[in-house]
């Protein structure tokens, strides 16, 4: 039934309609505006190949070390230097890397001795890498990760120039079965399809220390981590929401650009992941706090609102704008795992999209729970 006279003439139905309506227009303005932007964008590289020294900070890590540290010093760019910071390891670690040495000579190797009073952070750590390198552009990456491709650190940099500072990279998990696989690979598609966006529409509010790259010079010149040097996390998304611009920062999205990393062990752990993500949110600006928020809040208004328009008054128009923004969002979800080479979680981004702003509030209630003296 398309009644219209129903909500000029009752005043719920009336109330609801003007809900329904701001809602839809706010979830419509972030897939259409920002998502959008994201998914569909072909981005335009610029041949720029400096020097680049690349930065990872490593601690209990020997393991992922031996597997994929050769993957990053056997990549095809002219000039680069890899510098692992090896931080109070209690494994084999040191030896893993003293011999990785011997063979290659663009590895560069600073050790932080281990202390069972320390409470240094990964910032700590990644500070120590930065002093000792000797290039201006610096990419980032985690010891559990590896590169997509040979031509990682040449599709990460080649975005640099006089006026960009920052570059943030697309950073995923290698795929299993199980849910947690698909909740988490769905996750971050969604986070990045969201700090994309973001940047691409000159609101550069985070990054992913997994894959990122900005300038020692813009880094000194900002005061590096001092504002936030004792919060566990942050290292990469607190730099980029204080100091991107949209004049400094730009995204790389060719898929060899991609890192991989392996994924959480279980729930527990991605739990733990979550809430050190989110208690770097109090550094945030109030700006991005402000837009970080009002999508899930108008997610979770118009679904409701929509369906209870629908199921009250029996009219078929709060079904219409339900549609509407659903075959939005499809097209949307469909374009991102086409565009981050996320397979076979399309159907599970479309369930996640219901529950997502609930388990973030849970996950954002619960931030202070984890131990802020960790260093990961």
């Amino acid at each position: 039934m398309w009644d219209y006279n129903l909500f000029l003439e009752n005043g719920l139905a009336k109330i609801g309609a003007i809900i329904l309506l701001i809602s839809l227009f706010i979830e419509l303005f972030y897939i259409l505006f920002f998502y959008f932007k994201a998914v569909f964008t072909r981005l335009r590289p610029a041949q720029y190949t400096p020097p680049v020294s690349v930065i990872i900070a490593a601690q209990n890590e020997a393991f992922n070390l031996e597997r994929y540290l050769p993957l990053i010093l056997n990549q095809d760019y002219p000039d680069f230097e890899v510098i692992v910071v090896n931080h109070a390891s209690r494994d084999e670690t040191d030896l893993v890397l003293k011999r990785l040495s011997h063979e290659y000579k663009n590895l560069v190797i600073r050790n932080i001795p281990y202390s069972k009073d320390s409470t240094h952070t990964k910032k700590f750590a990644l500070t120590v890498g930065i002093r000792a390198a000797k290039n201006d552009v610096l990419l980032f990456t985690d010891a559990d990760c590896y590169p997509a491709s040979d031509q990682w650190i040449r599709k990460m940099v080649w975005q640099f120039s006089n006026e960009v500072k920052i570059v943030l990279g697309y950073g995923t998990y290698e795929r299993s079965k199980g849910l947690l696989d698909k909740h988490l690979r769905t996750d971050t598609m969604f986070i990045a399809m969201q700090y994309f966006g973001f940047a691409m529409r000159g609101l550069p509010y985070m990054g992913v220390g997994r894959n990122i790259a900005w300038r020692k010079s813009f880094f000194d010149e900002k005061g590096g981590f001092q504002s936030h040097i004792f919060e566990p996390s942050g290292s990469d998304d607190i730099f980029v929401n204080q100091n991107g611009n949209k004049h400094n920062t730009r995204v790389e999205l060719d898929p060899q650009s991609f890192t991989i990393s392996r994924p959480p062990r279980n729930w527990k752990y991605w739990k733990y992941q979550k809430h050190r993500h989110f208690g770097a949110a109090k550094y945030y600006k109030f700006k991005y706090k402000f837009l970080l928020v009002l999508e899930p809040l108008s997610r979770i208004i118009f679904l409701t609102s929509s369906i209870a328009l629908w199921a009250i008054f029996n009219n078929l128009l709060p079904l219409a704008a339900l549609m509407l923004r659903e075959i939005l969002l499809m097209i949307t979800m469909f374009g991102a795992t086409q565009r981050f080479k996320e397979k076979g979680i399309f159907l599970y981004s479309l369930i996640y999209d219901l529950y997502q702003p609930l388990v973030n509030f849970m996950m954002y209630k619960r931030r202070h729970k984890h131990n802020s003296q960790q260093w990961r």
